[in-house]
């Protein structure tokens, strides 16, 4: 299973060398950071490819193999229209049985999904984002409609300054069970006082950035369930060296059985991660980036979704084993 799993790794690092992009790959932003900045991509598409292990402890493994592509279909000088998709698969190394259910933990668990996202910027400083996208999880290539999920989602910018603006955003899932399914609301205010500071201040969305050096730079940020710190070295244009913790919320990864009783059990996964990572960029070649690290508080779930923002399954979980994982990034653009 490892086996097959780093071969498809080495596969798509292969394809991303031939095909690799004579410029730097573009650093984009994440996280809320990422979110609040709307501007538009310098080349015609993104392409990275990425896979994971973690050490087999406990009884149970986990290898994980996706990639990822975001290319320009048309834009203006403030307009722009992309699409994006992403392929994700989880292969496991297992024989625990879920406790309630006795039922086996599939050895593999596949995500495809796409979708558009539109940028709009006005004269006046304000701007839009619009983004949808479908998604099939399941224990088979070919999910069927019960295994789909459809999103949709809206962020709107207004300037309140030079160095602020207000955000609102709005996010719809249509497996989600929080405020009886309901759009999620988030709103709040990003303001940057120094060119050091930067600070997020919302809900439920926060953020700190505060870069004392060229070379250094810390980020804390709460998006939800989701709990993000890290510490970055650069110490030139193309190498950065990343300290980070994070916790991995069960809503981020959910993948429904191809044959299971109830319709709306789904398995879930959460873990935190400490990790240790470098990203090199080339002027010739993809960038690369490999990263050591340690999970721990790691549970898998097969159940109903929680109707709670913040909680976990507590009916038919299985707390797994801490443990070693490493892994690798490739990311190249497209002219």
């Amino acid at each position: 299973m490892r086996t097959q799993c780093l071969f498809t790794c080495l596969t798509l690092f292969w394809w991303l060398v031939v095909n690799g992009s004579l410029q730097d790959a573009y650093a984009s932003e994440s996280g809320p950071f990422g979110m609040l900045s709307v501007r538009p991509l310098p080349f015609t598409g993104i392409i990275s490819a990425d896979g994971s292990m973690a050490e087999r402890s406990g009884g149970y493994g986990i290898s994980k193999a996706g990639g990822s592509a975001i290319i320009r279909a048309w834009s203006n000088e403030r307009q722009q229209l992309a699409l994006r998709g992403a392929w994700n698969t989880r292969f496991i190394d297992t024989d625990l049985r879920f406790p309630e259910s006795n039922a086996s933990i599939p050895n593999r668990l596949h995500s495809l999904s796409a979708g558009p996202i539109f940028q709009h910027r006005s004269d006046s400083g304000w701007s839009l984002s619009f983004f949808s996208s479908i998604e099939a999880a399941s224990d088979r290539l070919r999910a069927d409609s019960d295994q789909l999920t459809y999103r949709l989602g809206t962020t709107a910018l207004l300037p309140a300054g030079e160095r602020d603006q207000w955000f609102a955003m709005l996010f719809w899932d249509s497996n989600s069970r929080v405020m009886g399914g309901a759009p999620l609301p988030a709103l709040g205010y990003h303001w940057r006082p120094e060119n050091d500071w930067e600070v997020i201040i919302g809900i439920p969305i926060a953020g700190l950035r505060w870069q004392p050096h060229q070379q250094w730079r810390f980020e804390a940020t709460v998006l939800g369930p989701s709990l993000q710190g890290n510490l970055r070295w650069s110490p030139n244009q193309m190498t950065r060296v990343t300290a980070s913790i994070s916790r991995d919320p069960w809503r981020s990864s959910r993948y429904w059985r191809h044959q299971r009783p109830d319709k709306d059990e789904a398995i879930r996964f959460q873990e935190w991660i400490a990790k240790l990572e470098w990203n090199q960029r080339f002027h010739r070649a993809p960038a690369f980036t490999v990263f050591a690290g340690y999970a721990f508080e790691r549970f898998v779930s097969e159940s109903e979704p929680s109707s709670s923002f913040f909680g976990r399954p507590r009916n038919n979980s299985l707390r797994l084993d801490s443990g070693v994982v490493v892994g690798l990034q490739l990311t190249t653009v497209i002219p």
